[in-house]
Parts: C-alpha cells; sequence; structure tokens
C-alpha cells in the first residue's frame, strides 16, 4: 500500500518531447512575437513636429493697402474681352512732358477714364505709361521705375502728383487762371470754363462748388455775370458748375 501512495504523490518525471502539431506556433505568429520582443528593446525615438501645410496668406505690404489694385468688381468675362478689344491705341492717348506749363492731374484724369471705362487692370495701364511720357517726365519714370515694377497705378498716381504738383506750379496755374478772361465773342465756352475750373482746383483744390464757380465768374464780363445771375433762380450757393456753362451758352 505504501509503495502504491508513494507512486501517486511523487511526480512523475518524462522525458522532454516536442509540442504536438496543433501546439506549434505558426511561422507568422513567431514573427510578430519576435518584432514585438525586439521593439520592446528599442530606445523610442522622438517624433517629428507636425508642420502646417496649409496655405498662407501672403503678407500685404502697406503700400498695397494705401494704394490698392484697380478693382471693378464682378464683371461678365465676355464683356470684359470685349471692351479691352475697343481701347484706344496708346499713341491715342494724351502725352505728358513735364514741361512747364503742364496740367499733370488733367492728364491723370484723361487716364482714369479710360481705366475705367474700358474695366483695365492695373499692369494695363501702367505699361503704357512709357508710350504716355516724352521729355523729362519719360526720364523721370524711368528712372524712378527701378525699384517700383510692381506698383499699382494708384501708387504712380501719388508718385506723379508728389513729383509735379509743386508750390512753383500751382503759383504758375494761378498766374495763368488771373490773367485769363473771358470775352463774350469766345466760340469755346465749355472748354475755357473747364480749363479755368482745373486750374483752380489744382493750385486750391480744398475749393468748394460755390466757391469755383463764383471766382470763374469773376474773370467773365460784367453783362455777363448779371444774365447769369439773373436767370438762375435759385440761391447763388446751390449753383454747380454744369447750371452755370448751360446759362452762358444760353445767353
Amino acid at each position: 500500500m505504501n509503495f502504491k501512495l508513494s507512486s501517486i504523490i511523487e511526480p512523475i518525471e518524462e522525458p522532454d518531447k516536442d509540442n504536438p502539431p496543433h501546439m506549434e506556433p505558426k511561422p507568422m505568429i513567431k514573427e510578430h512575437i519576435a518584432k514585438e520582443e525586439s521593439h520592446e528593446h528599442k530606445i523610442p525615438q522622438q517624433c517629428a513636429p507636425i508642420r502646417n501645410l496649409e496655405p498662407t496668406n501672403p503678407i500685404t505690404e502697406d503700400w498695397e493697402v494705401t494704394f490698392p489694385k484697380l478693382d471693378h468688381g464682378l464683371i461678365d468675362l465676355d464683356l470684359r474681352r470685349e471692351l479691352w478689344r475697343g481701347i484706344p491705341k496708346t499713341t491715342e492717348w494724351e502725352v505728358f512732358s513735364g514741361q512747364m506749363p503742364y496740367n499733370h492731374e488733367l492728364w491723370i484724369k484723361q487716364i482714369d477714364v479710360y481705366a475705367k471705362d474700358y474695366l483695365m487692370l492695373d499692369a494695363m495701364v501702367v505699361s503704357r505709361l512709357t508710350t504716355c511720357m516724352s521729355g523729362s517726365a519719360k526720364l523721370w519714370y524711368i528712372s524712378h521705375r527701378v525699384g517700383n515694377e510692381n506698383k499699382t497705378w494708384a501708387w504712380w498716381k501719388n508718385a506723379i502728383e508728389n513729383k509735379y504738383g509743386t508750390e512753383s506750379w500751382k503759383r504758375k496755374l494761378r498766374e495763368e487762371f488771373d490773367a485769363d478772361r473771358f470775352h463774350l465773342n469766345n466760340p469755346k465756352i465749355h472748354e475755357w470754363f473747364t480749363t479755368q475750373k482745373e486750374r483752380l482746383r489744382g493750385f486750391s483744390p480744398e475749393l468748394s462748388n460755390y466757391i469755383i464757380c463764383q471766382k470763374i465768374l469773376k474773370q467773365c464780363p460784367g453783362p455777363l455775370i448779371h444774365a447769369v445771375k439773373s436767370r438762375y433762380k435759385k440761391p447763388d450757393e446751390k449753383m454747380t458748375f454744369e447750371e452755370m456753362v448751360i446759362i452762358v451758352e444760353g445767353s
């Protein structure tokens, strides 16, 4: 009996045997386990910071805010192309020489009319300045263009104003205004009144429409002044430049 109990209690030693086929790890499982074990011994690497790949807005310079590009709003492309085909030839544009006497403001306004009527872009206007200038004005533009190739038409208008809107130019305009008097036999009524108005705005841009009309009338003969005031039934301060010219043309 004792022999039997001891044989039961004591562990039975068996020789090492291979695992049965159904218990053997598959090759893929072995490989995965090996990778996990090897990964545990690797030193973790620090991840590189993720860069923001979203496009950023271009930096707007101060001059682009002060002198923005020409903006005509939403325009039909076919209409724009049709208007572009009608742009007058550059040789038909007014030429500014910079030689006294000159009126750079009137020249600028004429270009503004083209730019607005034909929905022109800044590059289309600026590219014509070399042809629309001559003499000292052209030399100034070419030299001033270095480093300013990408500037807008608004920027160039300001540069031209600063260059040619000098005190000597204003003094010259004042002298021309005072010396130019209207004669009753003048057939170019509208041209004379418009020229005088542009001179006034050149050397005194702060003048109101009423003051402009009064100053121009003072350059006319007394009978014409009386005719204008008697035919205008509203208060004098209500008179516009256009109304004044119409009355003169009808006198």
